[in-house]
């Protein structure tokens, strides 16, 4: 499927759903922080989409917000799709997709402990590289 068509697919249940243009680079679908588990849930069960794989997670900071990215792939359908929620820089948190993919466990673990986003729901939400004190 392609990317305009998995947006309206997405859009038609999320109109606050966005796709910005880019001039380079891979286009990207923004998804409200508060709404990730639902969307990731959709974009993983969708018959249509199937997004089977999450291939990474990361967290990143932009300088003015800190994201979540999301690269999914359907092992099915042979397509792929990034994701990425915006979070604010003050108490970040979102929803831990954990449930859905289970290699996430130390992705979140990962971006908690290096960007301090919280992971609602994680099963063992704790550092992963830096000293407990730091």
């Amino acid at each position: 499927m392609e990317f305009d068509a998995i947006v309206a697919k997405l859009q038609a249940q999320w109109p606050e759903i966005a796709a910005p243009a880019v001039q380079n680079g891979e286009r990207v679908v923004l998804i409200p922080a508060d709404k990730n588990l639902a969307i990731l849930a959709y974009l993983k069960s969708g018959p249509e989409l199937y997004f089977d794989s999450l291939m990474s997670l990361a967290g990143a900071d932009s300088g003015r917000e800190l994201w979540v990215v999301y690269p999914l792939h359907s092992l099915k359908h042979f397509h792929r799709l990034l994701v990425k929620a915006v979070l604010p820089r003050v108490n970040p948190e979102i929803d831990s997709v954990c449930g859905l993919w289970k290699m996430a466990d130390f992705f979140e673990r990962e971006a908690y402990d290096l960007y301090g986003i919280n992971f609602r729901g994680h099963p063992d939400l704790r550092r992963i590289m830096n000293p407990h004190d730091w």
